[in-house]
């Protein structure tokens, strides 16, 4: 009975474990299924809403063929766009030309039109909710938008017509009822009508990114801080022998500058960006006995591009070249008689001021006694929140900035008790009458009349190279540069006294300038641009002369320039600062494994090329990121991740020099240079060990070194920042002509090309008509549209093209007047 009683409990057990076991597998399959359900469900959204944005997409795309008949032209206009969607104007008026221009912009590049005059106005939180309001709360401050307003009044009635056909020509598009683009949809906004101010906007902007040198002083100020004066002043660049050096004197400031939130607050709004070439060559050196012009603008990349390309063809004007939507002028390219290029001159053109409010915070002090503060409230309109008040001070000086923080109050006693940072700028001055000057360029005849026209070019401050068909090559800075009654500009200075102040602006006559050099050359790459005997201070900081000094050699190879040879110089990456510092760094290596030996062999064999295909290049630039931070993070702390880049003049010294900047402060021994240069290429090793390579060539620079293209809206909102978003691998570094600058970022691409050529022009004088172009990116602005990105991959591997003319038109739009 036992035995029985214990068979049918045994079986029970059995029974019952199965039926736990059925139970089980009917619970996962239960599980599974609706699993498969929910997965089914998000699949089927997904398909949904991608249908549904590419269905938006194409719906939104221009038309680019057909007649139509539209009120405000007077006479018939032709709009035919080449095989690349870069339209040529046809038009019997300029004015109608202008208005021609206006429509297919807002055709192509809404979107960019609408963001660039949004963030001007201060209004982008309007679309984007909080992402927008640091930057709102910037512009706001500055008052750019108001004082684009005060310069419209003040233009030539020849330049505001301009504008208001333009104007006019934005308008008919928006008027006529077109789908509007998709990023539009998605956000659920409908743009206003374009008014003549906001085509002023682009280039306040451009100004203050071109000419941030407030940043470099904050961040100077947060260098004193940490490191005291005599050591942050080995980071920086030397200022003139004869110039004070104004951080000295005010050390006692800059602490409280530094643990601001007002450093990050501002370098994080607005981060300046520089870099470009240009040059030219006379008809004694180059083939068709005519000048060649060569520039290419290095700007952040960007999708859509920066730059539009167009064409004008009218009895009195002639124009092609890069234009920028929202603007009725080309900023670069050529008319039928003058070619020109631009590049960043690097000039110190702002300058922060440390104001002493008085107790009662209303006033401020002046050589004359205190004065009130200029106030104003400014409402700032939120997406998905509340709206944010914004009370703005401005000083006889400029903007009071450090009222700039993340939750909009005024804190000057974060920069110091009763003080507060003043920003006083080239570009935020009265009667700035650039718009004038871009008008004049564009209808030169020659150089004399380019030099007349750029006589009213204020802000930014830009190296002009041109060239006339007569056969004259110039070099011109325009632009409005301070007259200082002391100091270099390096660091904020207090402006109570009067000390510092801005006293008016160097002559025209006297800024930098050369016309028709015996040598018959003239090349500008962001270097100095100005000789020891130049009595104006421009700046006490200059680019190193790599990439010009390349471009001389390059010029040499030919004794007769061709826009073939020329293409050659714009497209070379070859490092010359790799091939000074590498040299220094093998000399401090001794190698202690074969594989380190097979390494350094090839390094010592590498000509510096930093070619995509090739792995010298990133193991050389991993290697002088992990030697930077061994020389610099234990000095610098949290500045670090800040601090751009270790100047290779600076590099130089530490390693010749031995200036203590080896030895780690974070332990007890005394490192020299050579175990930090030892320790680097170690750590390089590691990194390369984790890549799981057969072998060190099976790494190539171009599989980590990416030109990153981000989507103008999307690239703000996490999780979607990568839609309509494009990269490809890339060549060069932020020394080669063909730059290519990077920013560490993440592990898995680690040299994101952020920055470099935004687009290449090749000008011959002897043969306008063919000047050669490549653009990085393409000229439409939607996504659906072929001409969205597709010259990446030219840009990318050098190739050029030649503007059409109107008979090898792909398109053609008619513009008819409604009057006829």
């Amino acid at each position: 009975m036992e035995n029985m009683g214990l068979g049918l409990a045994v079986e029970m057990s059995c029974s019952q474990s199965k039926r736990v076991q059925h139970g089980r597998k009917d619970d996962a399959m239960k599980a599974l299924r609706q699993f498969v359900k929910v997965l089914a469900v998000l699949t089927f959204c997904a398909l949904l809403i991608g249908g549904w944005l590419w269905i938006s997409a194409r719906r939104a795309l221009p038309a680019l063929d057909g007649d139509l008949t539209v009120a405000g032209i007077t006479a018939p206009v032709s709009i035919g766009r080449d095989s690349r969607g870069i339209p040529l104007i046809t038009a019997a008026s300029e004015d109608d030309a202008y208005f021609a221009l206006g429509y297919v912009h807002a055709q192509d590049r809404l979107l960019q039109m609408e963001m660039m005059r949004r963030q001007g106005q201060g209004r982008l939180a309007e679309l984007i909710g909080i992402h927008g309001l640091e930057t709102d709360r910037f512009m706001r401050t500055l008052g750019i938008y108001r004082r684009a307003e005060d310069d419209l009044r003040g233009l030539d009635p020849v330049t505001l017509r301009a504008f208001e056909r333009y104007a006019a020509g934005v308008n008919l598009w928006l008027a006529e009822g077109h789908a509007l683009p998709l990023e539009f949809q998605v956000l659920f906004i409908k743009p206003e009508p374009w008014r003549p101010v906001d085509s002023l906007v682009w280039q306040k902007l451009m100004g203050l990114q071109l000419s941030g040198n407030w940043g470099d002083e904050l961040f100077q100020s947060a260098l004193v801080a940490k490191l005291g004066a005599e050591k942050a002043a080995m980071l920086s660049p030397d200022p003139r022998p004869n110039d004070p050096v104004t951080m000295s004197r005010h050390d006692a400031l800059y602490p409280s500058l530094a643990s601001s939130r007002l450093f990050a607050a501002m370098t994080e709004v607005i981060q300046p960006t520089s870099a470009s070439n240009a040059w030219a060559v006379d008809g004694a050196h180059t083939r068709s006995g005519k000048p060649i012009v060569a520039n290419d603008p290095h700007l952040n990349f960007q999708m859509p591009s920066v730059w539009f390309f167009a064409g004008i063809d009218t009895p009195t004007l002639k124009l092609f070249g890069a234009t920028v939507p929202g603007v009725p002028f080309h900023i670069l390219g050529h008319n039928h008689h003058v070619a020109w290029g631009l590049t960043t001159p690097e000039s110190d053109t702002s300058d922060l001021f440390i104001e002493q409010a008085t107790s009662d915070g209303e006033h401020y002090e002046t050589p004359d006694g205190p004065k009130p503060f200029e106030s104003r409230t400014e409402i700032i309109k939120v997406r998905f929140s509340h709206p944010a008040v914004l009370t703005v001070r401005e000083t006889r000086h400029g903007p009071v900035v450090s009222d700039i923080l993340d939750n909009g109050r005024t804190v000057s006693d974060s920069v110091s008790e009763n003080r507060v940072l003043a920003l006083a700028a080239g570009i935020l001055q009265l009667n700035d009458r650039t718009a004038d000057g871009m008008y004049r360029m564009n209808r030169a005849i020659d150089a004399a009349a380019f030099i007349e026209a750029i006589r009213l070019f204020h802000a930014p401050q830009q190296n002009m190279i041109f060239a006339d068909v007569a056969g004259v090559i110039g070099y011109y800075a325009p632009g409005r540069v301070p007259i200082r009654k002391a100091g270099n500009g390096t660091t904020p200075v207090p402006g109570a006294r009067g000390d510092y102040d801005w006293t008016g602006w160097i002559p025209f006559e006297q800024l930098p300038q050369e016309i028709a050099p015996a040598a018959g050359v003239l090349i500008n790459a962001n270097n100095k641009m100005i000789r020891e005997d130049y009595p104006y201070l421009i700046s006490a900081h200059w680019n190193g002369a790599y990439r010009a000094g390349r471009i001389e050699k390059l010029l040499k190879v030919t004794a007769t320039a061709s826009p073939s040879s020329t293409q050659t110089a714009q497209l070379d990456v070859v490092s010359v600062m790799a091939q000074e510092l590498l040299p220094l760094m093998l000399a401090r290596i001794t190698p202690q494994t074969d594989r380190h030996r097979a390494i350094i062999g090839m390094l010592s064999a590498w000509d510096g090329a930093m070619g995509r295909e090739r792995p010298e290049p990133l193991i050389f630039a991993l290697w002088m990121e992990k030697l930077k931070a061994r020389i610099l993070e234990d000095d610098l702390g949290d500045l670090f991740r800040q601090f751009g880049g270790l100047q290779p003049e600076v590099l130089r010294n530490v390693l010749t020099a031995e200036t203590g900047w080896c030895d780690d402060l974070r332990t007890p021994e005394a490192e020299n240079c050579a175990q930090q240069v030892a320790g680097a290429f170690g750590e390089v090793m590691v990194w390369l060990d984790g890549q799981r390579l057969g072998d060190a060539t099976d790494v190539h620079w171009g599989d980590f070194h990416k030109a990153s293209f981000g989507h103008l809206l999307f690239r703000n909102f996490p999780g979607i920042s990568d839609l309509g978003a494009r990269s490809l691998s890339s060549g060069g570094d932020g020394y080669t002509v063909n730059v290519g600058s990077f920013s560490p970022s993440t592990a898995q691409f680690p040299f994101r090309h952020r920055h470099g050529a935004s687009l290449r022009a090749v000008y011959d004088l002897g043969e306008l008509a063919r000047s050669q172009f490549a653009l990085a990116g393409g000229q439409s602005g939607h996504m659906a549209s072929p001409h969205y990105a597709n010259q990446l991959e030219s840009w990318r591997d050098g190739a050029y093209f030649e503007a059409s003319d109107a008979s090898k038109a792909a398109h053609h739009l008619a513009l008819r007047p409604a009057n006829r």
